[in-house]
């Protein structure tokens, strides 16, 4: 959800714009009233959204969670279909962040025990785990005619199409535009 969704209303009927940050706090309407911020979830909540949702792959999830998504019919047709095809797209992933301070590191930290006697430095070269793991399995209703005019649903390119038939899918990969489509399976 963008900042300017955000917004709350003054007893005088003017509406002003906040964002996410200043949920919680106050601000001055230009009426000169003092108003509350309510709780960020209760922000999202009044400008029309879920109350706990905060980006489209918990859009996703929980649309797919719930049984709203896959639907019963075909993407591109519309018609009923009980064919699936399943696959897994990551948004982000983590990564090891390796430090390498060597020697010269090594001497470095030794001196820096030697001023300040702290546990915390140290000159590891163990790796670090940065960023986190953000990953949907969206299924997509494809029936066999269908899949014969548009290709195969194991291929990337079609897959990305696939899903850019559904709003939420395509909510998805506009946030992120760098994930990853794998194929998973497809059923009957």
């Amino acid at each position: 959800m963008s900042t300017k969704d955000l917004f709350v209303d003054c007893e005088c009927g003017v509406r002003t714009a906040v964002s996410a940050g200043m949920a919680g706090s106050t601000l001055t309407c230009r009426c000169g009233q003092t108003i509350a911020l309510p709780a960020l979830g209760e922000l999202r909540h009044i400008a029309g959204r879920d109350r706990h949702v905060t980006n489209a792959a918990e859009l996703v999830n929980k649309a797919i969670n719930s049984g709203r998504l896959p639907g019963t019919t075909c993407v591109f047709c519309e018609r009923p279909s009980s064919r699936e095809i399943r696959c897994e797209v990551v948004c982000e992933s983590s990564a090891q962040k390796q430090t390498f301070l060597g020697e010269q590191g090594d001497l470095l930290a030794s001196f820096l025990r030697i001023l300040f006697p702290l546990p915390s430095v140290s000159a590891s070269d163990e790796p670090q785990t940065v960023g986190h793991n953000t990953i949907v399995r969206p299924v997509i209703r494809l029936c066999h005619s269908c899949q014969a005019t548009l290709g195969n649903p194991r291929e990337t390119k079609t897959l990305r199409k696939l899903m850019d038939m559904v709003p939420e899918y395509s909510k998805l990969f506009r946030e992120y535009p760098y994930a990853e489509i794998h194929f998973v399976n497809a059923t009957e």
